[in-house]
This record gives C-alpha cells, structure tokens and sequence, in this order.
C-alpha cells in the first residue's frame, strides 16, 4: 500500500514537468498509465510556456514547424477533447520531425508486441542518421498541402493522410534498410509489412523515393523494391510500380521529376518514364515514355504533350482520355499514315526510328525521346524534308545520338526510302 501511495506521489510531480517524453516513458511507468488517469484531471498546458522552455526551438526559422504548432494550439482551445493528443504528438516533442515520428510510432506500434516506448526511440536514432530527412519531410508535407484541396493545413495532413503517413513511415524504413544492419532490415520489413496492414499501402523499403511526394487518399498503392520516384510527383490511390514477375535483380520503373499518376494506373517493368509525365487513371504504361507527355489506356499509348510544370500539375486530368489504340504512339502514327496514303511521300514513324536505334543498341526510351522532340505535334509522321530540318536539334537531347546524329540520320532515311520501295512493291502486286 506504502509503494502504491508513493508511486501515485511520483506520478503528480511528474505530471508538472515540462515533457513528458521518451524519459518519462523510459522510466519503466508506462505500465501505471491507466492507474494516473484514475486519479488524475485532464491536463491543461500552457502552450507558450511550452514554447519558453525550447520545444520546437526551430520554429522561428521555420515557418512550416511555427504553422503546426499554431494549429495544435487553437486545436487545444477549440476541443479540449484533443489536448491531450496535440500535447502528446505535437507540442511536447523537441521539433517537426519528432512530431512526425510520434505520429507514425502511435500508427504503427503494437502495445503487446512493439509498444510505442519501444518503437519511437529506434525511429529517432534512425532519423538522426540521415541528413537529409527533414528536407524531404518538408517537401512531402509542403505537397500535400499545395496539392490536396481537402487539405486544410500541415497539421490535418500530419494526423489524419495516412498516404503521408505512409511515405514517412518508408523514409525511416529506407534509413534502416541501407544502414548494413541485418537487424536494421529486418525492422525496415517489419515496418513495410506494419504499414501494409495499418495504412494499406505497400512500398519496399528499398525503394528510392524523392521529397515532394504526395500519394492522395493511398489505399492500394504498391512501390516495388527497385522502383524510384524523382520529386514533386503526385500519385493517386491504387497505383502500382510493379513488376513483370519473369525478371529479377532491378525490376521496377523508375520516374522521372513532376510526374503525375492517376488512380488505379500500373506502371509496369524496368522502364524510365521522363519528367513531367501525366498518366491516366486505370492505364497500364509497358513502355517507356519521353519527358513530357500524356498518355492513357491499357496498354498506355500516347495522346499529347503536356508541357511540364512544377507540383506535378496539380492533379489536373483534364485532358486525359483513353483512344484504346496498341502502342504508345500507334494514336499518331495512324492519324499521320491515313493523312499520307494517297501521296508518294517518303516519311519517317516512330517505328522507323525506334528500329534504327535499336539496331545501335539504344533502348526504346531513347527512340521515344527523339522522336517526340521531333513530332512535337504528335502529327505521326515526318516527311524527310522536315526529319532533316528538326534532326539536329531532336539529336540533342541524347548525348550518344547527338555524336552519332549524322550517320544515324542517313540510317533513318535509308530505311524511310526502303519502307516506302516496300510499299510501292505492295501496292504494284495488288494490280
């Protein structure tokens, strides 16, 4: 009864201290946190004596930190039922990224298996070791916030995006993973597999992912092991970064910067997909695809160019439908065969080029780059006059085809004048 009386003692005095942090936790009394709620008021804290005595000390030079902890305050007066959450997760940790890792250690912890006093501490150590972490935090919270019109503030997106969440919960995962430890990465799975089944997104912790990542509503989204993600993308719920199940080793795409991806869409393969792409909701992209356009379908083909813009367009579809047409730019190739039928012009497609390049060992992504450079129209096909007039400048978006441009021009042009004997050899038997 004597040590009852003293720990309930022990238990009030702690309950004025300035933090009630990992040391309160550490002192081995969480297990008598229900015994103080008994016997214990609602706790009401002073929110700028907090800030005096050094929580978020970084605030003043970091208006993003100062915009969280301003909220969690008017969230405190406006319902006391939050208080104490906002003071758990929010005002009584020493900085946004702690912030963010109390919130991600309270989703995902297990109180009988890997409690939160168990959990939390190991995700700080495995922050601390990367330098660059805060930046990238700031990056996908900034996003989310820009991007997401349900989003209402920083703090909101923090506690209740679980896409946001989920892309934290990978960053430390990506920490452990790469630090060597065999330990390390069998955390780094556990946190995959948690996260999997709290959040229902699955991303290998393997995987390498830029800041300004935002993954809207989440449910669904799959980021296979050897995928990369460039910054400021925007994914939709059900996105898959997949592979073909035939290949092993780096197996997953890899995108580019600013690149949009619509809901239910699947990105399938080692293939690159360039800068400010936009992809269509429910497509599945199984080639590669150049800097700068949309594509839509299954399988994906191209439909236009969008001019590449930061933030990842916004989420903007507007422009994207599906011609359920067979490659990715069978759409334009055939619009500019039909226009070319009844004339005895020799032309370039996309076709042509691809097999000329693939002969030099240059891979699809390449030939697709070139050749939207040089049908910046989409209007499917190049007659040799204007192949020779745009061939320097579409060369130079490759360093090897802008070596080699002159002799893989001549290559172009023999096989467009093969192709075009070809025809004519057609059309002459059908007499």
């Amino acid at each position: 009864m004597a040590s009852t009386t003293r720990l309930l003692v022990d238990l009030q005095l702690l309950r004025g201290s300035t933090r009630r942090g990992l040391s309160f936790r550490g002192a081995g009394l969480l297990q008598t946190s229900s015994l103080s709620r008994q016997v214990t008021p609602p706790l009401c804290v002073n929110m700028s004596s907090v800030r005096k005595m050094g929580s978020w000390h970084a605030a003043a030079d970091d208006p993003l930190s100062a915009q969280v902890q301003q909220e969690a305050e008017q969230t405190c007066k406006d319902l006391p039922i939050m208080r104490r959450m906002m003071q758990d997760l929010i005002t009584e940790q020493d900085s946004l990224e702690h912030a963010v890792i109390a919130i991600v250690s309270a989703s995902l912890a297990d109180s009988t298996l890997m409690p939160r006093v168990s959990l939390e501490p190991v995700l700080r150590d495995a922050t601390a070791q990367d330098g660059v972490i805060g930046t990238k935090l700031r990056a996908d919270l900034s996003a989310v916030v820009d991007r997401d019109p349900a989003a209402d503030g920083p703090l909101n997106c923090m506690l209740n995006f679980k896409g946001f969440k989920a892309i934290q919960a990978h960053r430390i995962a990506n920490v452990l993973w790469h630090s060597g430890g065999r330990g390390d990465r069998k955390l780094a799975l556990w946190l995959q597999a948690r996260a999997s089944e709290v959040w229902s997104l699955d991303i290998h912790p393997a995987a390498s992912i830029g800041g300004g990542l935002m993954i809207d509503h989440g449910t669904g989204v799959v980021i296979g092991e050897t995928a990369a993600i460039g910054t400021d993308c925007s994914l939709l719920h059900g996105v898959t970064l997949g592979a073909t199940g035939k290949d092993r080793g780096d197996r997953h795409p890899k995108l580019g910067n600013d690149i949009l991806v619509g809901a239910g869409a699947s990105i399938i393969g080692n293939i690159r997909i360039g800068d400010g792409c936009k992809i269509g909701a429910s497509s599945v992209v199984l080639k590669p695809l150049p800097a700068g356009v949309t594509a839509i379908g299954a399988p994906a083909k191209i439909v236009g160019s969008s001019p590449i813009k930061r933030k990842s367009f916004r989420l903007d579809f507007a422009d994207a439908t599906d011609p359920c047409l067979l490659d990715v730019w069978s759409n334009v190739t055939a619009n500019g065969v039909a226009k070319q039928k009844s004339k005895a012009h020799c032309y370039a497609t996309f076709s042509v080029i691809n097999s000329v390049f693939k002969e030099r060992g240059l891979d699809e992504f390449v030939a697709s780059t070139v050749y939207h450079s040089l049908d910046d129209r989409c209007e499917g096909t190049l007659t040799e006059q204007i192949l020779r007039d745009r061939w320097d400048v579409a060369a130079a978006t490759n360093p090897f085809v802008y070596k080699h441009r002159k002799e893989l021009l001549d290559l172009v042009v023999q096989c467009m004048r093969k192709m075009q004997r070809e025809r004519h050899m057609n059309d002459y038997s059908m007499l």
